[in-house]
C-alpha cells in the first residue's frame, strides 16, 4: 500500500506562508508544527 496523500486547501497554504513571510514562523518550524517535510514544495 502506498501513503495516503494529504490536501491541502489554498486558504490554509495563504495562511501558512504569510505566518512565515511576516517572520512569525521559520519554514522549519511552520514545517514542525504542521507535520509537513521542510522541502515540501512540489515540482520543479
Amino acid at each position: 500500500m502506498g501513503k495516503i496523500r494529504r490536501k491541502f486547501e489554498a486558504e490554509y497554504k495563504r495562511q501558512l506562508i504569510a505566518q512565515i513571510e511576516a517572520g512569525h514562523l521559520s519554514v522549519s518550524q511552520g514545517a514542525r508544527d504542521h507535520q509537513l517535510p521542510p522541502s515540501s514544495g512540489g515540482g520543479a
